[in-house]
């Protein structure tokens, strides 16, 4: 066997190791997240194990509250598919800054309210061209808020 072909096969034992503490090390950290994310979804579900929606029309939807509402999106009068909720509900927390001008128009609403909520969007909205620059009619319904329950128990 001349020289060379030693090299060669050294190099290919030295990658083949190489590759092989890559893999491993990718499998590892692929392993911790998994282990990492269930705990923090059971984390979140204990900490939300004593918060229920509560659809008491006495209550007020203030800065902070999460909220569960649905809506539907109108643009010239004509419904847009591309902005609405679809009967299924959404969680919004007030505040939050996901839906700025919607949320802080829900400040003082009621659980069973149905609001009318305008918003003209900007000119350069880069997350749904086809809201940029428009004003848009979001027919809203507020179904409850969440609210911590306390255990009389304790």
């Amino acid at each position: 066997m001349n020289e060379e072909t030693t090299k060669k096969k050294k190099r290919t034992a030295a990658q083949q190791m190489e590759f092989n503490f890559i893999v491993t090390l990718v499998v590892t950290i692929v392993m911790v997240a998994v282990v990492l994310l269930g705990q923090a979804i059971i984390m979140d579900k204990e900490a939300n194990s004593n918060v229920e929606l509560v659809t008491d029309s006495s209550l007020v939807v203030k800065d902070g509250d999460k909220v569960h509402i649905d809506f539907d999106s109108f643009i010239d009068g004509v419904a847009y598919d591309g902005a609405t909720t679809g009967g299924k509900g959404a969680d919004l927390v007030i505040g939050s800054d996901t839906l700025t001008d919607m949320e802080q128009q829900l400040i003082g609403a009621h659980p069973g309210d149905k609001l009318e909520i305008y918003i003209t969007f900007a000119e350069d909205y880069k997350n749904n061209k086809t809201l940029a620059g428009k004003k848009v009619l979001f027919k809203v319904t507020v179904h409850g808020i969440y609210q911590e329950i306390v255990d009389e128990e304790k």
